[in-house]
């Protein structure tokens, strides 16, 4: 029989929201970085997907809007309240993280 266990609190939830819209922020980032040889190398890109990219006006918008970054924030702070509501559903065993 599973101990019951109890929710964790709305702030530490909202702490979570941005907590992880950064991390995903970072991890793309960082998969960016790994990626740049290939994306940009004229040898194995087309001009056109370089040029949309660096070129080409309006440049897309996760190229520094700020509106961008408060808009990913606020998912992330959905993203953690639908955690929060379906975690007491999820099956425990023991040693699971949670």
């Amino acid at each position: 029989m599973a101990a019951t266990q109890q929710r964790p609190s709305v702030l530490r939830t909202v702490i979570a929201g941005p907590a992880g819209a950064v991390v995903g922020l970072i991890i793309t980032f960082i998969g960016f970085m790994v990626a740049d040889p290939i994306l940009f190398d004229p040898d194995l890109q087309s001009a056109k997907l370089i040029a949309v990219w660096d070129e080409t006006e309006p440049l897309p918008p996760a190229s520094g809007e700020a509106a961008t970054g408060i808009i990913l924030l606020l998912i992330g702070i959905g993203r953690a309240f639908i955690y929060r509501w379906l975690a007491p559903a999820w099956p425990t065993w023991p040693g699971a993280l949670r």
